[in-house]
């Protein structure tokens, strides 16, 4: 189904054709007549030429017309898949994370160890994320649930300090949020 657009774009190219050929036919019109029999018949093959080369040069120009337009589309679909792209991008990068770690004791619990012991909060369990829709207190919701479900009363969990961290794809840092001792 054409738009009211295209139409105009379909009509305003027809009108172009008409003046092309219009102005060919006109020149060829005005050439001057030769009287002589045998040079007329002589320069007519020169003349169906002309007329042949006018029609395949506007053909190319159409020609032209559809491939920029189709590059046109292509241009635009591009772009689009590029803003799809760029907003799966920030989406990833400004995704928040929050997990639950331990402090062992005698750690210090101003230092945050990635990956075995090194004095202070320690990998322990889960990291939960949102999408762009959530919000930070839901990340936060669910840690605290699943703290809840299984570690507050767990006997293997018991006599430990625990944290539940915030963090994000862009600043790279874990911020304490809140902190839970274990029942002895």
């Amino acid at each position: 189904m054409n738009t009211e657009v295209e139409i105009k774009k379909d009509n305003k190219k027809e009108d172009e054709e008409k003046k092309h050929r219009s102005a060919i036919k006109q020149a060829l019109e005005e050439m001057p007549v030769i009287e002589d029999e045998k040079l007329a018949d002589v320069l007519q093959p020169y003349q169906n030429m002309l007329e042949l080369l006018a029609d395949y040069a506007i053909d190319q120009v159409n020609r032209l017309d559809k491939a920029i337009q189709k590059t046109d589309e292509l241009a635009a679909r591009n772009r689009r898949k590029m803003n799809i792209l760029q907003s799966t991008l920030e989406a990833y990068i400004n995704k928040q994370y929050a997990e639950i770690r331990v402090l062992p004791k005698g750690a210090d619990p101003n230092v945050q160890s990635e990956g075995g012991f090194k004095g202070g909060w320690e990998d322990y369990s889960g990291q939960f994320c949102i999408d762009d829709e959530e919000r930070q207190e839901i990340i936060i919701r669910k840690a605290k649930e699943h703290l809840k479900r299984y570690f507050v009363n767990a006997e293997f969990h018991r006599d430990k300090r625990l944290g539940i961290f915030i963090s994000s794809a862009r600043s790279g840092k874990k911020t304490l949020i809140k902190e839970i001792k274990t029942k002895s």
